[in-house]
């Protein structure tokens, strides 16, 4: 890949607002796309009479968005909701809703394609208006993205979007906030955002466009990347092995270089063990630019025995915390080609300080 061509595409991608989507309580759980569990959420929040206090505003938003933008201004109280009605020809439809004016049939779609029997779905709704004369019946897909609409031709369903709903939800939930209760308001927001995870605002990104747009630049450069950190790791690692094999050379100290970049050792002082972590960071264009000594715990029981040890011994109280990981910087150096013992010298210091702390212990 060239490299005009590469920083072309890195700076179109840093001009692209990045946004952190934190997981929901329902993604945490296992279950955020799982029609059954959506529908009957909708199902009590449905109902006009439950403990959300929230009374109509699923089922005027429903209409608002099935109609438009009509201003719905009658209470509305449902008679029934409910889940998974058998219709003739014994399929089931995943929501019918009865109020006292209207019949509204409503099929949920998550992800799956529409193959249901919507014609069947739509003589049973029919027929249970014919049984409640001067009842309006409703007939709606409500699903994630918008249908074809080969996909609900020859009939009377009318797709709506979660987005559409969703909408008008945050539109009216003014009127009903006060009176509506907090635990089922934080339980709302939840369900929202986990339809809003799924849908189209990821999926239609201006993040994931670029992505899509670029996946073969992309490509060649996290390819080029990797070749170029791995270039990197085999020019430090002989450095790396130096410094341990003259480390080695003092008994009983269990020095490791992790992936050819981490040059580490650990002590254990009294049942806790406490580390040193050291790696080259490029500078500029010297790949060996820094020295960077750490030194860390790598279990936080550790860490609460050692820390102020550990404070004293870097001369700084700047942790940064990594799991359960905690990590203080102890000295940068700037490397000296002229002086390869430098790190060295820094390196045994270190030990010989941590063995004084051991002997304190």
């Amino acid at each position: 890949m060239k490299t005009k061509e590469a920083k072309k595409s890195l700076d179109n991608f840093n001009k692209i607002p990045k946004t952190k989507i934190n997981r929901t309580f329902m993604e945490i759980s296992g279950y955020p796309h799982y029609e059954n569990v959506c529908s009957n959420i909708l199902a009590f929040f449905f109902e006009t009479k439950n403990e959300h206090n929230l009374r109509d505003l699923f089922i005027k938003s429903l209409l608002q968005a099935y109609w438009g933008d009509i201003n719905v201004k009658k209470e509305i109280e449902t008679i029934s909701v409910e889940r998974e009605f058998y219709t003739i020809n014994r399929n089931r439809l995943d929501l019918l809703i009865e109020t006292d004016e209207y019949i509204i049939g409503i099929e949920n779609k998550i992800f799956h394609f529409l193959n249901n029997d919507l014609k069947d779905y739509e003589e049973t709704i029919d027929e249970k208006e014919a049984d409640r004369t001067k009842k309006v019946s409703i007939k709606i897909v409500l699903s994630l993205n918008e249908l074809h609409d080969t996909e609900i031709e020859g009939n009377d369903f009318k797709n709506i979007t979660y987005s559409d709903f969703f909408n008008k939800i945050n539109s009216n939930i003014g009127d009903y906030i006060i009176a509506g209760d907090i635990e089922y308001l934080m339980y709302l927001k939840g369900f929202i955002a986990t339809i809003n995870n799924l849908r189209g605002n990821i999926v239609e990104s201006e993040l994931n466009t670029f992505f899509n747009e670029n996946s073969t630049q992309i490509d060649e450069l996290v390819k080029s990347y990797s070749e170029f950190t791995e270039k990197i790791r085999n020019m430090r690692y002989p450095k790396l092995q130096y410094l341990m094999e003259e480390l080695m050379k003092v008994p009983n100290q269990k020095w490791w270089i992790y992936k050819k970049e981490v040059l580490g050792c650990e002590v254990n002082i009294n049942g806790h063990t406490i580390g040193v972590e050291s790696y080259y960071k490029n500078n500029n264009n010297n790949y060996f630019g820094n020295f960077i000594i750490n030194v860390c715990t790598w279990e936080q029981n550790d860490w609460k025995v050692l820390k102020n040890h550990i404070f004293k011994l870097c001369n700084n109280n700047n942790r940064v915390k990594e799991g359960n990981k905690n990590i203080v910087l102890y000295k940068t150096i700037e490397y000296d080609d002229n002086n390869e013992k430098h790190e060295l010298t820094e390196l045994r210091n270190l030990l010989t300080k941590i063995e004084e702390i051991k002997q304190q212990k």
